[in-house]
């Protein structure tokens, strides 16, 4: 699916989202605004391939690794 959803817990406000292909580049970033602690990401511009995403704020700062097929 290109469309990524992302949950977090007691989530609210703006969250970065980075997504790094596998040599280290960052190949998408954007802002999003956390809705009912949820956010969803279109990534159907990217080539297929194994990714990390890197979501973070002041609080938070995580990684999930994602496939686009």
């Amino acid at each position: 699916d290109e469309v990524i959803n992302i949950k977090i817990k007691n989530g609210f406000g703006v969250y970065n989202f980075k997504a790094i292909n596998i040599l280290g580049q960052i190949i998408y970033e954007n802002d999003f605004l956390l809705e009912d602690n949820k956010m969803s990401v279109d990534l159907k511009q990217l080539p297929k391939g194994i990714y990390i995403g890197r979501i973070t704020n002041d609080k938070i700062n995580t990684s999930v690794k994602f496939i686009l097929k």
